[in-house]
């Protein structure tokens, strides 16, 4: 009798640690997964585009990282040029700005491959931290051609011309460009925050600089290479 008394309480005490082993797996295991780097992340960025002018453009992505550091994702670009592309002679008080109401607009897609560093953790459980990220793509431009409106006849004494019911088309724009995209992100499980900066042969005039009139190119804003500075929020999935 003392020895089934006995046998019984060591299964018992055996089925207790048993399962406090299971509960601290269980613990550790979610704990682990709560606070684990994002799969799956959507991002908003405002960028400042620095070529020939100066222009503004809205950004949506979504990046799938298929392994812990690496990826692939999409996104979708607005590029709208404010600035004036040509100016006004005014005898009187010089030179003035013409804001031109055939702004330059761009609607780009953007296939990408997105890598990212290991986190740099700045909380005991994990709950936030900070990583780099570098994401190299392909700019694509749609539609290439872009048209002009302009007066039949150039202001007098300058190659320019005045918004007017002359319509020119440009020819051969250029639609396919490359760009890289480095960021400095903060995150947790819920959002990220990032600054950055990219660098592309992407410029915003492309789909004008062939633009041909009487014989002669009436747009000439140049294919400078383009510098971007952004900042983003996202939410992590």
């Amino acid at each position: 009798m003392k020895r089934l008394f006995f046998l019984l309480s060591l299964l018992c005490l055996l089925s207790l640690r048993a399962s406090a082993i299971n509960l601290d797996s269980l613990m550790n295991i979610e704990k682990k997964e709560a606070h684990k780097i994002p799969r799956q992340v959507f991002t908003y960025s405002f960028n400042i585009n620095t070529a020939t002018d100066d222009t503004f453009s809205h950004q949506l992505d979504y990046q799938w990282y298929a392994l812990k550091y690496m990826g692939i994702g999409f996104g979708m670009e607005f590029d709208r040029n404010d600035v004036a592309a040509q100016q006004d002679r005014d005898d009187n008080n010089g030179y003035v700005t013409s804001y031109d109401e055939d702004a330059v607009r761009r609607l780009n897609f953007l296939p990408m491959l997105s890598f990212r560093t290991p986190t740099v953790w700045f909380s005991h459980d994990r709950s936030w931290g900070m990583m780099l990220r570098c994401d190299p793509m392909l700019v694509v431009s749609l539609p290439k051609n872009d048209v002009m409106w302009i007066t039949a006849e150039p202001i007098p004494g300058t190659p320019y011309y005045h918004e007017g019911d002359v319509k020119v088309k440009n020819h051969g724009g250029k639609w396919l460009a490359w760009r890289l995209r480095n960021a400095l992100s903060f995150y947790n499980e819920f959002g990220m925050l990032s600054v950055g900066v990219s660098f592309s042969d992407y410029n915003i005039y492309s789909c004008r600089n062939h633009m041909i009139y009487h014989g002669k190119q009436i747009f000439d804003r140049g294919f400078g290479h383009t510098t971007t500075v952004f900042v983003s929020l996202g939410a992590c999935l």
